[in-house]
């Protein structure tokens, strides 16, 4: 029983929390307050793009959750565990430069970074709160105005200003505890895949060690190589497309924010701190999977060097057959180990690349840098 109902009680409080966003206005994005109406009271308006900011983020998110629960409740329920297992059981030899203890250390700072990261949102959500005047009696939701054509009017179909304020703080309470299991679970999906790209890459470099020393012999390296194949394959399958979703909506995040920060008003002083904490929200998040993907292919990279590398080195492997060097020199060349996020292989050309195209445009089309409060820049 517990196995449908806390899997479905997930589903519906992040259903409801989405809605509930929408109705209350609450973008995560933004950090303008809203403008004071003549009559004194405030009025939130919902963006002009909410069904592609908000609706769009809020759908990828359900999909992304029934899919990465399919994942790991029936689909892959043994990757995670085996894959430790493995890389554990593989510093074995004293000849490695890491441990055990480093591979508890990096994990654990992993699971760190996530819970700072969600505490880090938890506040700037609340700060948010007091940029958007959403605690203020008096802010009312566009959604809620009532259909008149004179500008001056400021009247809520709830006639009872009680029974409004009790809609209001009703919703804004469930999207608020909404959005903490939303950041719990952008951070699950999140931190599963870079902590699966670290082991991947510990991985990897133990292997390259242990040929290097001749820890073992290449039919053993060839068979570890191929075990790599594997959990990559696992790594760019599913798992790689709802963290892809996720990416997305942080992408997204990190876009809206930047474009809200530069129609923040001079002295608006929470505005600014909240306009840079959504960008720090949303672009950390976003770098996290990009940096391990990146970091993974750099190091399946080094393995097509590795026969060379043994190969040219007179020693180490001077009694074993040349046909045996050739052959695994053929082996490692053939591999052509990415990591992905969807369709996309991740490379730190392509992460630099982008970066210098970014700087560029910034630089050329000074529009992109033109912020309301900071007129200097």
């Amino acid at each position: 029983l517990a196995n449908v109902v806390y899997p479905g009680f997930i589903f519906f409080m992040l259903l409801f929390a989405s809605c509930a966003q929408i109705i209350t206005c609450f973008s995560r994005s933004q950090a303008t307050a809203p403008d004071i109406n003549i009559n004194g009271s405030f009025i939130l308006n919902c963006e002009s793009n909410v069904l592609s900011v908000s609706v769009l983020g809020d759908v990828m998110l359900l999909v992304a959750y029934v899919w990465a629960f399919y994942i790991f409740r029936y689909s892959e329920t043994e990757h995670l565990s085996t894959l430790i297992e493995t890389v554990f059981l593989s510093y074995n030899n004293r000849l490695i430069r890491q441990s055990q203890r480093r591979l508890v250390f990096v994990l654990l700072t992993f699971l760190l970074m996530g819970v700072v990261w969600v505490l880090f949102s938890s506040l700037a959500t609340v700060v948010r709160i007091f940029a958007l005047k959403l605690h203020e009696p008096t802010t009312t939701i566009s959604w809620f105005l009532s259909n008149s054509t004179d500008p001056t009017s400021f009247k809520s179909p709830i006639e009872n200003t009680s029974q409004y304020d009790i809609v209001h703080y009703t919703f804004l309470s469930v999207a608020v505890l909404g959005f903490i299991f939303f950041d719990l679970l952008y951070i699950a999906v999140v931190i599963n895949y870079s902590s699966q790209c670290q082991l991947l890459h510990f991985y990897v470099r133990n292997i390259k060690d242990k040929v290097r020393h001749k820890a073992y012999q290449l039919g053993d390296a060839v068979r570890e190589i191929y075990r790599v194949h594997e959990f990559l394959r696992v790594l760019n399958g599913k798992l790689s497309f709802v963290t892809s979703l996720v990416f997305f909506i942080f992408l997204q995040g990190a876009v809206s924010s930047y474009m809200d920060y530069m129609n923040v008003k001079s002295g608006n002083t929470i505005g600014i701190i909240v306009g840079l904490a959504n960008l720090i929200q949303w672009t950390t998040a976003a770098m996290l999977p990009v940096i391990q993907a990146s970091r993974l292919t750099a190091a399946c990279k080094g393995l097509r060097k590795l026969g060379l590398e043994i190969g040219s080195r007179p020693f180490v492997y001077s009694d074993t057959p040349q046909l045996v060097l050739d052959s695994f020199l053929l082996y490692t060349h053939a591999t052509n180990f990415r990591a992905k996020l969807g369709f996309v292989s991740i490379k730190a050309e392509y992460i630099f690349g982008f970066l210098f195209f970014l700087g560029l445009l910034f630089s050329l089309y000074p529009v992109f840098v033109s912020f309301r409060f900071a007129a200097w820049i």
